[in-house]
């Protein structure tokens, strides 16, 4: 895969999928948020949550192919709405038993606790709604998150 793609939504702004591009794409973050007036505590939850997602495009959806991920940032009803995109292969990452997922993590003993899954479980968790669709035209994942105070 090369970083050529498809036009990004209108708004959206590319960036390699590489972790060192995180601070870059905090940075337009917080730039955007301070615009819309998003309260300090709104805007980390935002940060954590677009870390998360960055980390699990990296490591699980291109792997070690080269790629890129979009992210708009727009108002929505008194919140924030991110929106994240990756052309990595399919994957809804919202398609998971959040109260099992709880379940299997609530034990003391990181032994006998499953491996993966907490990323996925801590961005649902950060976010007041989600959405996830497969962009067929383009062939991206799309993820859309809203953050309210």
């Amino acid at each position: 895969m090369t970083l050529a793609s498809t036009p990004p939504a209108s708004g959206a702004q590319a960036f390699a999928a590489r972790l060192s591009e995180l601070r870059q794409m905090i940075s337009l973050l917080r730039a955007r948020c301070a615009q819309l007036g998003a309260a300090p505590a709104l805007v980390v939850r935002i940060e954590l949550a677009l870390e998360e997602l960055l980390v699990n495009t990296v490591q699980h959806g291109y792997r070690t192919a080269d790629g890129l991920v979009w992210i708009t940032i727009t108002p929505n009803a008194g919140g924030i709405r991110l929106i994240y995109e990756d052309a990595a292969p399919p994957f809804n990452p919202f398609a998971i038993d959040a109260a099992a997922l709880d379940r299997a993590h609530a034990g003391n003993n990181p032994e006998t606790r499953p491996t993966g899954g907490l990323g996925r479980l801590l961005v649902a968790r950060l976010c007041t709604a989600r959405s996830y669709t497969y962009d067929s035209m383009r062939k991206r994942n799309v993820l859309s998150l809203e953050f309210s105070p």
